[in-house]
């Protein structure tokens, strides 16, 4: 019986799918001026200067061109054979040298820095143990957070939060919507699960929100910023978040600053969604404009900002100072370094954590560099030696067998385990290291 007679007989199920919805919306999407530039901008705010501004397009990566190389390794080397690599050609760094070439603060400079804000910090501490009342001390908390230097007083916030959560339904009862809203947020975000059924005494006859409480902005503005912290199925807070949202809108047209500003704010990007430091740059700026705030608490948080910025802009230097010397001999990678950064400083940003981005921006940057050799520029017999480079016990000798452009695929992580092993020897903990070599052992398996 032939194909044909066959095709006739046999009855396919045909689920006729619907077309994609989107078609080729998203090929073809343009981002808009406004939202690339507020994304520059916050990068700019907590690794750059003010005094500089800079005008950068998207990233574009055109993949598929095909390039004529011969590879320079002995071992790969054929006498009159050419081979075609693909190369992505990736556009350059966004910022080019600008974080290289930014003006740093001297080490006197910084110095009298770090020594003024270790001064101010005892002041600022005895400023915390003198308040008592429960609700000044989660009102100085969440200052404290939104100027970004809790990170000081860590053991004295998270005793205050132990006796808050033990009194937390009986301080609620007499409490106003702000204030309620206020300390139900401050516990969930430092990991204490307090029910939302607190916000029922909110609520009418009907199991709605009370009208009147439209007329508390501070309220409202505090009872939008904790339904951030809502889990799944949380239904109170689901209908709280509907009920506050049109009104912050409507409120925000008619609002003086700084309130008005902190309304807008909060609506672009909520307080617990946002990253710390870019957080603590806007709040710093807006606190200063309320009339009843602190004077010493406004000097410690600016002068803390300045330490922690000069402090990151000289590990991003170094760690693009480590990356161009690298990206000479491995061009056809993707120049992230800039981006990496600024995604640790969101995880951690604290200088107790240096060693830890240190180490993570390079591991990243490596893997950064494998995933484009992979990807984008190596050929199958490469990809198979370097990838039993590391099924080896590493050793930076095996990198000889390597062709030049692929070598430092392989070196940034031999280098980057022993200069771990030595910085974590100092804290005994080297042992670190073995575990991360067995990890990217396996990674490197699946990536082949």
């Amino acid at each position: 019986m032939s194909i044909n007679t066959l095709a006739n007989i046999i009855s396919r199920p045909i689920a006729n799918f619907q077309p994609c919805h989107w078609g080729d919306h998203f090929l073809n999407i343009t981002l808009k001026s406004p939202v690339k530039d507020q994304c520059l901008n916050t990068l700019m705010h907590v690794l750059g200067s003010c005094r500089f501004s800079t005008s950068l397009t998207r990233v574009k990566c055109r993949v598929g061109t095909r390039v004529i190389s011969t590879c320079d390794s002995p071992k790969f080397r054929r006498v009159g054979v050419t081979m075609s690599r693909p190369i992505a050609n990736f556009e350059p760094c966004h910022w080019g040298d600008h974080f290289l070439n930014i003006t740093h603060l001297d080490e006197g400079t910084i110095l009298q820095i770090e020594q003024k804000v270790d001064e101010l910090k005892v002041r600022v501490g005895e400023l915390v143990g003198a308040v008592t009342e429960p609700q000044e001390q989660l009102e100085l908390i969440d200052t404290l957070e939104r100027l970004g230097v809790a990170y000081h007083f860590e053991k004295e916030i998270d005793d205050i939060l132990e006796t808050a959560f033990k009194s937390f339904v009986g301080d609620c009862q007499n409490a106003d919507l702000n204030h309620v809203s206020l300390r139900f947020r401050i516990l969930r975000q430092h990991g204490f699960y307090v029910s939302s059924d607190v916000f029922n005494k909110f609520k009418d006859q009907n199991g709605r929100f009370k009208e009147s409480l439209g007329s508390d902005v501070e309220g409202i503005l505090s009872l939008f910023e904790a339904c951030q912290v809502r889990v799944h199925d949380d239904t109170i807070l689901d209908e709280a978040l509907a009920f506050t949202t049109p009104l912050l809108k409507t409120m925000a047209k008619d609002l003086s600053s700084p309130l008005g500003e902190q309304v807008a704010h909060a609506l672009f990007q909520p307080l617990h969604k946002g990253m710390p430091r870019v957080e603590a740059r806007f709040y710093i700026s807006l606190y200063e404009k309320y009339p009843s705030h602190d004077k010493l608490l406004l000097q410690f948080a600016k002068l803390d900002f300045n330490f922690l910025q000069s402090l990151h802009q000289k590990e991003l230097r170094d760690l693009k100072e480590w990356w161009k010397g690298i990206h000479m001999k491995a061009s056809f990678s993707r120049d992230r370094v800039t981006e990496i950064y600024f995604w640790l400083t969101w995880i951690y940003f604290e200088p107790k954590y240096a060693l830890a981005r240190k180490l993570v921006g390079k591991t990243f940057k490596g893997i950064t560099l494998a995933d484009d050799i992979y990807d984008a520029y190596g050929t199958y017999e490469e990809l198979k030696s370097l990838t039993e480079a590391f099924q080896r016990p590493w050793n930076k000798g095996f990198a000889e067998e390597l062709p030049e452009h692929l070598k430092w695929g392989y070196y940034i992580f031999v280098e980057t385990c022993e200069e771990a092993e030595e910085d974590l020897a100092k804290e005994g903990r080297a042992f670190c290291v073995d575990y991360f070599r067995q990890h990217m052992s396996f990674v490197y398996l699946i990536i082949s």
